[in-house]
Formats: structure tokens, C-alpha cells, sequence
């Protein structure tokens, strides 16, 4: 396998090498070993159909993934050993692997914990092995202080300066935005696992901030989302502070890598939320019975940002909005923010009706139309319901107009008595 080429259409006697392969090394079918065993059959020159473009090695791929995956989820101290040898002996094999970015994207992702507490060696082992053979070299396309780190077989207390993760957007802004495809003329798309290069680049982006280690003192379970957190108030924080006129750009690309990273890195785009409504409740702009948010102003960055974040991630990562809502309940004070909330979530109600348990699309109505509401009418000095009408005409729930305004004037009984 190490001396044939996994890009067999570039090969122009790759049919020679595949031969030669089964003839060193031939592989024994069910008919052969029968007719060995009970010594007849239709004589030993009975033929088999060629094997024209698999192999014995080949075909223990799929094995290997699922190999690798136990390993991860043993007790470290059993099998460290076990999975660092399997990774630096078969590596290779991830050459031939249909889909090995995808591969350890997933595997990072779904493991993420393990991983950082206690698999750093063995995670970055697993990134190399999958990464160094492939032969379009996305290595090239990391960040060098991300190379440099996985290289390394020591212990690491890599911290990625402000200065790495503006580069790591900006790089990924300029792929998504560019039509120069030059950089990526060597690889090709009808062959590879991605159909395009903001596809393989938004993965290699999300792997790296998700290899990033935790602090040497800090390496438990119960400090990771907090670190991961602060990884993503440092991206939301470079897109909001951009002076550059092009921030729905950069709003779309965050929210595409947020939507490919665990959802412990999105809970910053919902603290964030919560920072606006507790910092600046004077967000509004009325007109008679006409009200918006302010242009050019943070609340209006915020909302462009979570926007673009509802739209590309999953319904999971939706899902934990009632939490934060719950949590920051007791800073709705005004119908405002109420309406800024309502704002944040209502375009994308035909995402949370495709919700996979209907518990969720049923928390996300009873908090926001609730709640929400019942602490505003317990707490709210405002005297009449300024946007009373507004909120009823973005809502698109499968509630009508009329009966949500009665739900609002039934719980708002000290407006209307």
C-alpha cells in the first residue's frame, strides 16, 4: 500500500501495481480454501474473478475507524499505548480513507471531551496521521503555530494569541469570498471528499480550534466549556470590533465555523445577547406605534451575528436558547428587550418546527410566550403595550395573530383590568 498511489486515475499502469500487489501477496477466497481443504473441486487451476481494485488492506479501513473509537473510549491508562501504536503503524492506511478529514472532524467532535482531558498526545497523533499522507497536503492550508504544536511530542501549553484567531477568520473570509480557486488548482474536486475549498477549509478551521489545548493547570471536564467559551467570545469579539465595513461578511463567515464546532463554543453568540439587553436597554428607536432596532450600533451587530448563526447551524445547537433565556430571565425589564428576543429567534421558527423531539419546540413557546412575558407584566413600569402590535405581526408561529394578542393582554392583566 505505501508504494501504489491512492489517486489511481492519475496512474497510468495502476492495473500492473494492483496485479503485482496480489501476486506477493495473494488473498484466498471461500472456494479456494474449500477446494484446499477437501482436496478436490474442479481441479487446481480453478479460477476466480480478478480483484481489480481492492485489497485485503483496503478493506480493514472501515475497521480501522471503529478500532480507533474504542480505543478513545477506554480508560486511558489501558489503552494509550494500544492507540498510539495503531496510529503510527497504520497511518498510512488514511491515504486510501474516502472521507479522512471527515473522519477526524467527527471524531474530534463527538469526543471532544476525552480528547482534551485526557487524550492530548494520542489526539494530536490522530490529527498527523490523518492529515500528513493525503495527497492534495491540507497541512498546508493550517495555521504554523498549529503545526508546530502538533509536531510536538511534548506536553504543550500552546495559548493561540488574539493575533491567531483573526487570521484563522480572515483566512476562512477570504476563501468563502474569493473566486480564485489558483491556491486549490492541484486538488481534484471530482475525487475528493469536498466539492468545493470552503468546504475543506471551513473543516480544517473547525478542527483546529477544536485540538486547541486547555491550560496545564486546568485539564478537567468541568473547566472545558468554559474554555471553549472563551474561545468563542474571542471570534464573536473580532467580528463585532471590525472597523473594516464588512461585517455581514464576517457575520456569515463566523457563523458557518461556529455552526461546524460543539456547541460549547456557541454559547458565546448567546452571552452575547444577554451583554447587549443588560448593557444597553435604550437599544430602541420609537415612532409613534413604529419601532426598530438602531442602525450602527452594537444591538444591531449582535442581532446580524446571531442571525447568521441561527441559519447555518443545526436545530441541537438552537435548542439551548430557552436555557440562556431562563437563566437571564430576570433581566427583561422592558418590552424592548422582549421584542429584541423575539427578534433574535422568530425568522427561523420553521428551523424549530423540524426540531427532532417536539419538547423543544414546545420549551421554545412555552419560555418565550410565557415566561418571558409573565416576568415583564410582574416587573415592567410601562403603562401601555408600545409593541403590542409589532410583536404580533413578526411572530409566525402556528398561533394566529389575534389569539397570541390575547394570550399578551390575558397575561398582562394590570395593563388591561
Amino acid at each position: 500500500v505505501g508504494r501504489s498511489s491512492p489517486d489511481f486515475w492519475r496512474v497510468g499502469d495502476w492495473s500492473h501495481v494492483h496485479t503485482a500487489y496480489h501476486e506477493q501477496f495473494p488473498e484466498h477466497h471461500y472456494w479456494t480454501r474449500t477446494e484446499n481443504y477437501n482436496d478436490r473441486g474442479t481441479g487446481s487451476g480453478a479460477a476466480t474473478l480478478p480483484i481489480y481494485y481492492t485489497n485485503l488492506c483496503l478493506r480493514m479501513i472501515p475497521i480501522l475507524d471503529i478500532v480507533i473509537h474504542r480505543m478513545i473510549e477506554l480508560p486511558a491508562r489501558h489503552s494509550k499505548v494500544w492507540l498510539i501504536d495503531i496510529l503510527r503503524s497504520y497511518s498510512k492506511l488514511f491515504a486510501y480513507h474516502d472521507a479522512p478529514i471527515t473522519f477526524l472532524h467527527n471524531t474530534l467532535f463527538y469526543y471532544d471531551t476525552v480528547l482534551a482531558t485526557q487524550r492530548d498526545l494520542e489526539k494530536r497523533i490522530l490529527v498527523r496521521s490523518c492529515l500528513e499522507h493525503l495527497s492534495f497536503k491540507p497541512m498546508e492550508y493550517l495555521s504554523p503555530q498549529f503545526i508546530k504544536y502538533l509536531r510536538s511530542e511534548d506536553p504543550q501549553t500552546w495559548s493561540p494569541s488574539p493575533a491567531y484567531f483573526s487570521e484563522l477568520v480572515d483566512r476562512l473570509d477570504d476563501v468563502i469570498k474569493s473566486a480564485d480557486t489558483s491556491e486549490f488548482g492541484h486538488i481534484n474536486w471530482k475525487f475528493n471528499e469536498f466539492g468545493n475549498p470552503v468546504c475543506l477549509m471551513l473543516y480544517l478551521k473547525a478542527i483546529e480550534l477544536m485540538c486547541i489545548p486547555l491550560p496545564p493547570n486546568k485539564v478537567t471536564g468541568e473547566y472545558l466549556s468554559e474554555h471553549r467559551h472563551s474561545i468563542g467570545t474571542k471570534l464573536v469579539d473580532i467580528v463585532l470590533n471590525n472597523n473594516s465595513g464588512q461585517l455581514p461578511e464576517l457575520c456569515n463567515t463566523l457563523g458557518i465555523l461556529l455552526s461546524a464546532l460543539p456547541i460549547s463554543f456557541s454559547h458565546a453568540v448567546y452571552r452575547k445577547i444577554f451583554e447587549i439587553i443588560q448593557d444597553n436597554s435604550n437599544f430602541y428607536e420609537v415612532e409613534g406605534n413604529v419601532c426598530g432596532v438602531l442602525w450602527n450600533n452594537k444591538a444591531q451587530n449582535v442581532l446580524v451575528l446571531v442571525h447568521s448563526f441561527f441559519q447555518h447551524c443545526n436545530t441541537d445547537k438552537m435548542g439551548s436558547l430557552p436555557d440562556f433565556i431562563n437563566q437571564y430571565i430576570h433581566l427583561f425589564t422592558t418590552e424592548a428587550h422582549v421584542v429584541y428576543i423575539l427578534k433574535t429567534y422568530l425568522p427561523f421558527l420553521s428551523h424549530i418546527r423540524l426540531m427532532p423531539h417536539a419538547i423543544l419546540n414546545q420549551t421554545f413557546r412555552t419560555l418565550l410566550l410565557r415566561d418571558v412575558l409573565i416576568w415583564l407584566s410582574e416587573n415592567s413600569d410601562i403603562a401601555i403595550l408600545i409593541f403590542l402590535l409589532t410583536t404580533c405581526i413578526i411572530l409566525s408561529t402556528p398561533m394566529q395573530e389575534r389569539n397570541f394578542k390575547s394570550f399578551i393582554e390575558k397575561t398582562f392583566t394590570h395593563f388591561t383590568g
